[in-house]
C-alpha cells in the first residue's frame, strides 16, 4: 500500500498522539490496445478502465508510543480512465524498443488538511506517464 498524506494530532490521554493518514489500496484496470501494423514499426492506441480505492487509517499513541486504538474510518472507492499511444520498433529478430506517452484520470481523492485536521481538500487523480523500453 502507499500512503499519502497524514496529521497528528494530540490525542486524549495524557502526552499521547493520534496520526491519520489516507492509504491506496491496489489497483484493478484493463487495458485495450489498439495496433494496425504487423512490421517492423508498429504504431498504437490504447485505452484504460479501472478501479482504484483508498482508505483512511487513523491510530492513536500513548506516550509510550503504544498503539491504543486503531480505526479505518473511511472508504473511498473511485474509477479510472486512461489513454496511452506510443511505437514499437523491431530491433533484429528477437528484440523491440518501445516509445510510450499515456495519462490516466481518476475521480477526486479526499485529502486530508494538515491545518485543520479534516479531510476538506480534494484533488483530482492523475498520472502521466513517458516511456521507453526493451522487450525481447
Amino acid at each position: 500500500m502507499v500512503g499519502l498524506g497524514s496529521g497528528v494530532s494530540e490525542a486524549d490521554e495524557l502526552d499521547g498522539h493520534s496520526i491519520r493518514y489516507r492509504q491506496f489500496l491496489p489497483e484493478f484496470s484493463g487495458v485495450i490496445r489498439f495496433e494496425p501494423f504487423r512490421g517492423g514499426f508498429r504504431p498504437f492506441l490504447e485505452g484504460e478502465a479501472g478501479m482504484s480505492a483508498s482508505i483512511l487509517d487513523e491510530s492513536t499513541f500513548n506516550a509510550e508510543g503504544d498503539r491504543t486504538h486503531h480505526n479505518i474510518s473511511e472508504f473511498q472507492p473511485g474509477m479510472l480512465l486512461g489513454w496511452g499511444a506510443g511505437a514499437r520498433f523491431k530491433m533484429g529478430k528477437t528484440a523491440l524498443l518501445i516509445l510510450r506517452y499515456g495519462e490516466r484520470i481518476g475521480s477526486p481523492l479526499d485529502l486530508i488538511d494538515q491545518d485543520a485536521q479534516d479531510l476538506n481538500s480534494t484533488a483530482q487523480r492523475q498520472d502521466v506517464s513517458l516511456g521507453m523500453s526493451f522487450a525481447f
